[in-house]
């Protein structure tokens, strides 16, 4: 009989995007930050996601991310100025494009992914804001791990902050010219004023590995 097009069209078309936990952040004094999480459920595309926050009385800015295949990751937009914070916040997806890695080119996509993305944080040292001895900020320090064979011109990276009760916030990073097994130290600072002890940072990469054009050569350490 005839080739069933239909069920090869339901096997290929990518399943939609699936959201959880949208929250808002105190970043800093009139600035919060809107986090949500976003899980491609599909093996084999990546998502290029137009999206911005909504809540009672305005939106954020659209911003444009990429959610690679198989992933669950926040997502999120800093520094929107309001003086309370938001209430009823929902993010608003605009659009997603869809791109399915070829197998021909990588076949094990989820290897490829694990092979790439080895960053992890240890030694993390908080301290704690003190505006009357002249440490206006609150202070995160952290040893930068890529264990990873590959050395990247430019990582971005949200790193998220964890405390005894869970997450307290997000401070999104960029780290120039991160090469391959390099440790570095990674010294942040907030103004947030819920932020009370960090015990943890773990490290979200925001990259598109499957852009050839982000991995330094060796000829170019």
């Amino acid at each position: 009989g005839f080739p069933d097009y239909t069920f090869l069209q339901e096997t290929y078309r990518p399943r939609s995007l699936e959201v959880a936990g949208v929250t808002s952040y105190h970043g800093a004094p009139d600035k919060y930050d809107f986090v949500a999480n976003l899980t491609n459920p599909n093996a084999r595309h990546l998502a290029t996601v137009k999206y911005k926050f909504a809540y009672a009385g305005g939106e954020t800015a659209l911003v444009e991310t990429i959610i690679l295949p198989g992933v669950s990751r926040p997502v999120a937009v800093f520094g929107n100025t309001m003086t309370s914070a938001p209430l009823a916040p929902r993010i608003v997806i605009e659009e997603v494009i869809w791109q399915r890695v070829d197998p021909h080119k990588v076949y094990d996509v989820a290897g490829y992914m694990r092979e790439r993305l080895q960053l992890s944080a240890g030694e993390v040292k908080f301290t704690r804001a003190d505006p009357e001895n002249g440490s206006p900020t609150h202070r995160i320090a952290f040893n930068l791990q890529n264990g990873s064979a590959y050395s990247f011109w430019e990582m971005n990276i949200y790193a998220e902050l964890i405390g005894s009760a869970g997450t307290v916030g997000y401070i999104p990073i960029t780290v120039p010219r991160l090469k391959s097994l390099e440790e570095r130290r990674i010294e942040l600072g907030s103004l947030s004023n819920e932020l009370t002890t960090v015990t943890e940072v773990r490290l979200v990469p925001v990259v598109n590995i499957f852009d050839k054009n982000i991995y330094m050569l060796p000829g170019e350490q």
